[in-house]
């Protein structure tokens, strides 16, 4: 075991005065209409993630041979901010890309999630630009943002909880926004298991409106179990 772990360290190892006298792949990602190519260094990306490391240097991928990587499933802008970053350690391009002055809250949580799926060592740096967003802005995330992180990412990522926390911390609880019925149901659950001390109007919202009768039973699959909970948290 250890020598394999040895090994898998030597293999994502590299010299970054060295990387760009190394070969470059070719990776496409969007849509066939909207593709966009990328050449990025080979030992750089498999240094920096996982995903190529595996896809690039294993057996029996065809990635490895092609030195070609096609994934439909990744933004493209998103993973343009991600290989700047792999290039220069900073995140101060992603903003330029959307024409904007500092990176939006939706910018950094579409390239959290690229870097989710790729394996990207970059997560925990994301997750501090996220929260310096939360603590410049004082704004509560977008539904867009919510409903985007919870569809991409695993129920335990640190991301789900930073956006459930900043929600109950600068939402107006009395005035939900308009389409908050429409946030997935276990982002539901996670703000009544903070909130239940804290705001009656909050459970009188989730409990009473239509939403929960016609939408919670259809949406909820794995947390049925937690009816008790909120129940409880009712009284």
């Amino acid at each position: 075991m250890t020598s394999t772990i040895a090994d898998s360290e030597k293999a994502r190892a590299f010299d970054p005065f060295a990387v760009l006298s190394e070969p470059t792949i070719l990776v496409r990602v969007g849509g066939e209409k909207d593709e966009k190519k990328f050449y990025i260094h080979k030992q750089l990306l498999v240094a920096k993630s996982a995903y190529f490391q595996r896809a690039l240097t294993s057996e029996g991928f065809k990635e490895g041979v092609t030195n070609e990587v096609v994934r439909r499933d990744i933004d493209s802008r998103a993973f343009a901010a991600l290989m700047a970053w792999m290039y220069s350690g900073s995140w101060d391009s992603m903003a330029a890309m959307y024409a904007d002055e500092t990176p939006r809250l939706s910018q950094i949580t579409d390239a959290y999630i690229v870097a989710d799926r790729l394996f990207i060592d970059c997560k925990d740096s994301l997750l501090d630009l996220a929260a310096d967003y939360f603590n410049s802005n004082e704004v509560p995330p977008s539904n867009n943002v919510i409903i985007s992180a919870f569809d991409s990412l695993s129920s335990i990522d640190s991301y789900l909880r930073m956006l459930v926390d900043m929600w109950c911390k600068y939402s107006s609880i009395e005035i939900p926004e308009e389409g908050f019925s429409d946030l997935p149901i276990e982002f539901h659950y996670r703000v009544v298991s903070l909130m239940h001390r804290y705001s009656k109007a909050y459970l009188q919202f989730f409990f009473t409106d239509s939403y929960y009768y016609k939408s919670a039973n259809s949406q909820k699959g794995d947390f049925a179990d937690q009816d008790e909970l909120l129940k409880t948290a009712w009284d």
